[in-house]
């Protein structure tokens, strides 16, 4: 399958780590109805950011998710990391929570997305808050 080799597997290993290590709390996830897609989430209280996993081993789908619950402000900055068949765990999309809550995805086929949400508002791009680690650096 498309993340299940060596290169895609470690970066799915990495998103899980970037997301949810240090014993962070864990929380709702968003509802996200279809077969076969598992969802998790969290909240680092350190760094004020929340992380949505998404591991979907089906078919391509669009999901629109609604975060509202979690109460995040406005123009909360969003970035998406990516393990697909065609991505390596990169930066696939990054933008603004719309005013709703709410967040439209693309899924590709048997991939697996970490968002990581930053309710900071101050206008930085998420990408330097969370950069990825240089080629040959240990995951954080």
């Amino acid at each position: 399958k498309n993340i299940l080799r060596a290169t895609k597997a470690a970066e799915v290993v990495r998103l899980l780590a970037r997301g949810f290590r240090g014993g962070r709390e864990r929380l709702t996830p968003p509802a996200a109805p279809g077969e076969k897609l598992f969802t998790s989430a969290a909240h680092d209280a350190a760094t004020g950011t929340w992380h949505l996993l998404l591991a979907n081993l089906g078919a391509e789908r669009s999901l629109n998710l609604d975060l509202s619950a979690w109460k995040l402000p406005a123009k909360c900055h969003y970035q998406i990391e990516e393990v697909s068949a065609s991505r390596d765990g990169e930066i696939s999309a990054a933008g603004q929570l719309a005013a709703d809550g709410r967040l439209m995805l693309n899924l590709p086929a048997t991939s697996v997305m970490l968002v990581a949400l930053d309710p900071v508002g101050s206008g930085r791009n998420v990408a330097a808050r969370f950069p990825r680690p240089a080629a040959g650096s240990p995951a954080h």
